[in-house]
């Protein structure tokens, strides 16, 4: 009997140690503050590791996500002091084969119901240093909604 028990601790101990890295201050959905023009940008991170992403509009209490811009989520993580999201994946554009895309947010402050942090798309910052564009960081407050 003791050593089914000391087992049993092992394997869900072993098991939680390896698993994905969720935090569950992430759960639940996310939108930043609206803009004049009433555009917000929205996170939804379930526990099971999907949610969406992607840009919205905030009117009259009502959220309203852009159709053709949002993204599912396959995965997201936190590493370290980063949230990254990973979509699924799409194809973007004629004869192109479907890939995802890895969206990056290096936290800066957590706060009850808030955090603030950096956006960063990897593929789309590299993309601006081949232009030799400047890349400015981009600061995002998100606030959790109910």
């Amino acid at each position: 009997m003791k050593q089914i028990f000391l087992l049993t601790f092992f394997l869900m101990s072993f098991s939680s140690f390896f698993g994905q890295n969720k935090d569950n201050y992430f759960l639940g959905k996310w939108i930043t503050e609206p803009i004049s023009n009433g555009m917000i940008k929205l996170i939804k991170l379930n526990d099971d590791g999907t949610g969406i992403t992607g840009p919205g509009r905030y009117e009259n209490g009502k959220i309203e996500l852009s159709s053709f811009m949002t993204s599912d989520l396959q995965n997201w993580k936190i590493e370290k002091d980063t949230l990254i999201l990973t979509t699924t994946p799409i194809s973007r554009g004629e004869n192109k084969e479907p890939e995802s895309r890895i969206i990056m947010y290096v936290i800066v402050e957590k706060k009850k119901n808030s955090f603030s942090a950096y956006y960063s798309d990897p593929k789309m910052d590299k993309m601006m240093e081949d232009a030799r564009e400047k890349l400015v960081p981009i600061k995002l407050i998100f606030k959790k909604v109910e």
